[in-house]
């Protein structure tokens, strides 16, 4: 198992987006973590890798707007 560290939202976007580069299809991703660790940021920068077409927004927050 590796451990990768980031100290800000850039290496955390950086990250996202090398991760990309590693992925087959049918790969299922599974992000856990407190609000503000840094999923969203992540994903963002994964999405980004991907070349998906933004906006990449948290899906925490439509959650908490419906409820």
């Amino acid at each position: 198992m590796k451990t990768f560290v980031t100290t800000n939202a850039k290496q955390t976007q950086k990250l996202g987006e090398m991760l990309a580069q590693e992925l087959k299809g049918g790969a299922i991703i599974c992000l856990s973590g407190d609000l503000g660790s840094g999923k969203t940021t992540f994903t963002q920068g994964l999405l980004k890798g991907l070349k998906v077409a933004g906006p990449y927004t948290s899906p925490t927050f439509v959650i908490m707007k419906k409820y």
